[in-house]
């Protein structure tokens, strides 16, 4: 992983413009992490950090809403999860980023966890944490980063996290899983390949599968 964060670092040295990096992938994926050791390298004065959960859909109204999809030629229908895009506000965020991109300051959302916040436009980084950066236009960001892991690794860190800090129930967690990883296979994974550096983070390893830094 530092190797990556030492090439992340020195590419906004060198960058002589404003840039936006996004970190994306699933839940769970090690993308916080990620996002983190980053930031320690980084002067606070110098970046913004956008953390986009609050830009997913509140799940009271996702888990009224169903969507019906094909995967290995079986009709499925299920509550619509954040491997979805539909479960995103992809648009305000994207508006956002415009604002800062034109010197506009923004308020970050407010949630029940988490004050707004004001950004800085005239930070050199804004550094975009979260699943809702994998759906927005790569025409945004200046550099990509996605985190993923297998099945087993998801199921393991969504157990320790939702489970044991979050109070969700275990055999809801179980129950769910299955769907969410094909949500994920379908709608989230194959737009990989707009990102510049992909990351396989299962079993705690760190295999960088493509790295346009290089």
């Amino acid at each position: 992983m530092n190797a990556v964060i030492e090439q992340v670092v020195e590419f906004i040295k060198r960058s002589n413009h404003q840039i936006m990096i996004r970190i994306g992938g699933h839940g769970g994926s090690g993308k916080s992490t990620f996002c983190q050791e980053l930031i320690k390298c980084l002067d606070p004065k110098d970046y913004n950090l956008i953390s986009t959960d609050t830009y997913i859909v509140n799940s009271n109204l996702r888990k009224h809403t169903k969507a019906k999809y094909m995967y290995n030629g079986i009709e499925h229908e299920a509550k619509v999860t954040a491997c979805m895009p539909e479960a995103h506000n992809v648009d305000i965020l994207e508006r956002d980023i415009r604002a800062l991109r034109n010197g506009i300051d923004i308020m970050t959302i407010e949630t029940p966890w988490q004050q707004s916040e004001r950004l800085d436009a005239t930070k050199k980084v804004t550094i975009l944490e979260g699943m809702t950066t994998t759906f927005i236009d790569s025409k945004w960001v200046d550099l990509s980063i996605y985190i993923y892991t297998d099945n087993e690794t998801e199921l393991k860190r969504r157990f320790d996290r939702d489970v044991h800090v979050r109070g969700i129930d275990i055999e809801f967690l179980k129950a769910s899983q299955d769907e969410r990883r094909i949500q994920y296979e379908l709608f989230m994974h194959p737009l990989l390949e707009n990102f510049d550096i992909v990351i396989d983070h299962s079993n705690n390893l760190f295999k960088i599968l493509k790295n346009q830094l290089n």
